[in-house]
Order: C-alpha cells, then structure tokens, then sequence
C-alpha cells in the first residue's frame, strides 16, 4: 500500500483529532481508533 498525506488545515487553538478506520481481509472486524494531535506553539 502507498503512503497516504493529509494536509490538514487547523481552525482550533491547541490541537484536533482525527478518527481513522483499518480494515483488511484478515481481520475479523475493523479496527477503529482516534490520533490526538497537540499543537505546540515555538517560545
């Protein structure tokens, strides 16, 4: 499988999460997780 880049533009101070969803022949269901991102900003 390629690799997959998301440009995600930021409309919340702090951080935002997103929810992705795996999915393969070999799974008996999908797996469903969430990826927290925190936002930093340089002092």
């Amino acid at each position: 499988m390629e690799p997959i880049v998301a440009y995600v533009l930021v409309e919340r101070p702090g951080g935002f999460s997103i929810g992705y969803t795996i999915r393969a022949d070999n799974l008996p269901e999908p797996i469903e997780k969430q990826l927290n991102v925190v936002l930093e900003t340089e002092q």
